[in-house]
């Protein structure tokens, strides 16, 4: 996708996905209460065309399996594999929070070691109810979670207010400067809020000092805690 694209260029694919999606079982089988991760690859045409495809093929690999790769140590299973991203499923938004700082972390030090093909992707969170039937999650707030994802920057974990509120539930969580924002195809306003990192560590102990698990770079704002 390219920088500063919106996840609209994927035209109707995504929208059809993003409405009636297959999962892997919940632990808990009733829930209907759902948090959705979207992640989406920033710049990926540019890449391509700037190191050709041989070499854009092990970048894009390099980048499944640094996803999978956090995903397998939370435990989660991908719902499905769109575009230049993943779609995944929560129990909790705790747990997709640090979840997604854990990605942003993984993707912020493969750049680090590899700055020519650096990695930047835009990751968005929202949690709401949704019909599951047959496997399958339909509703609103899969797709509020997608377009949250296309309102974030790479490198940002964005997160709707519902996923904020319940994350703050459990722990301590730094967020930047909020902002209000219409989604396509979705009435009213939503107030979405980057996070900058959380204080209490998952299960899995995620590297950190002090205690103070950042997502990424600063952003010259003052975070709220």
């Amino acid at each position: 996708m390219l920088a500063g694209e919106k996840l609209k260029t994927h035209g109707p694919v995504l929208e059809r996905r993003v409405n009636t999606l297959a999962s892997r079982p919940l632990r808990n089988a009733g829930a209907d209460i759902v948090t959705f991760m979207f992640t989406d690859m920033e710049g990926s045409t540019p890449l391509i065309e700037r190191i050709g495809d041989r070499e854009a093929y092990q970048v894009f690999k390099t980048h499944d399996d640094i996803i999978r790769g956090e995903l397998a140590s939370f435990g989660v299973s991908e719902v499905e594999r769109h575009g230049d991203g993943f779609l995944l499923a929560f129990e909790s938004a705790s747990s997709a929070v640090f979840c997604s700082v854990a990605v942003q972390r993984a993707f912020a030090a493969h750049g680090r070691a590899c700055p020519r093909n650096q990695i930047r992707v835009r990751i968005g969170v929202h949690t709401g109810p949704v019909i599951r039937a047959a496997r399958r999650f339909f509703g609103k707030s899969v797709i509020v979670a997608a377009r949250i994802t296309a309102e974030a920057k790479g490198g940002e974990v964005l997160v709707s207010e519902p996923v904020l509120d319940a994350a703050r539930a459990v722990a301590r969580i730094v967020s930047g400067e909020p902002r209000t924002v219409e989604l396509k195809g979705l009435s009213g306003t939503y107030v979405l809020h980057p996070i900058v990192g959380h204080r209490r560590k998952p299960e899995r102990s995620l590297p950190s000092i002090g205690g103070w698990v950042p997502t990424q770079f600063s952003t010259g704002r003052r975070p709220h805690g």
